[in-house]
């Protein structure tokens, strides 16, 4: 386990760089535990939004959480209350997939989607550089969440033309995060979740198909957790000089 950890803070060490240099003094920590609405106010006192047709100049914001947090709700949430782009990098590949389905790179990403593979950071940062050219995330600003995921990501997020100016980080407790995804079931005939402590679920039929993922084991979640947290006592420690 010690290993593990050294091997965690290694490879955000790297990664850190790239982003106190792409984000020095605007990363801000949201406690995800907080109420939808209590976040929301957060994320206008942080940017000053108002809900207001008045010019204004288009925020820009990076969305990160570790395991469990809903990061994709989260920003539907504010990008629906505050009229920006919601970009998720993941559905921007399949975008391109679905509207260029001939298209020779549309068939190499749909293959790579359907066998659960990562997109290379080239193509999926390329597909997100010609996203955020378009004129709606100019003139609205956005939101997005999904990238960076690596060092050569961040590298790649300085080149383009829009840069963000806020980093938002959706804090929560390791306890709550290991309580929640530990009851996380998947359904696969209606490729839904369900959290079988909190839903109470009657259905023997649905019970007994319930799949209890790889991912939502304890040692997976504590995995993920070292590195998410290495990453973020490593941000804490270059932040609070």
């Amino acid at each position: 386990m010690k290993e593990l950890t050294r091997n965690a803070i290694t490879e955000f060490q790297v990664n850190l760089k790239g982003v106190k240099e792409q984000y020095m003094g605007s990363i801000t920590e949201v406690d995800s535990n907080k109420p939808e609405q209590q976040i929301l106010e957060e994320f206008a006192r942080i940017l000053f939004l108002k809900e207001s047709t008045a010019p204004r100049k288009p925020p820009k914001i990076i969305l990160m959480g570790p395991p469990g947090v809903d990061t994709r709700q989260h920003a539907n949430s504010v990008a629906q209350k505050y009229k920006l782009i919601n970009l998720d990098l993941d559905q921007v590949c399949k975008d391109l997939v679905r509207r260029q389905g001939d298209n020779p790179n549309a068939a190499q990403l749909r293959q790579l989607i359907k066998n659960g593979e990562p997109i290379p950071d080239d193509i999926a940062m390329d597909l997100l550089k010609q996203r955020l050219s378009m004129l709606d995330c100019k003139t609205n600003g956005w939101i997005l969440q999904g990238a960076p995921t690596s060092d050569d990501q961040i590298s790649m997020l300085k080149e383009l033309d829009q840069q963000p100016n806020l980093f938002v980080t959706l804090e929560m407790s390791d306890h709550l995060i290991y309580e929640k995804l530990e009851q996380r079931r998947f359904d696969p005939v209606t490729n839904t979740f369900h959290f079988v402590l909190q839903e109470n679920i009657q259905s023997d039929k649905i019970l007994e198909r319930l799949v209890h993922r790889y991912d939502d084991q304890h040692p997976q979640i504590k995995k993920k957790l070292l590195e998410y947290r290495a990453f973020k006592q490593l941000i804490d420690q270059e932040y609070s000089t």
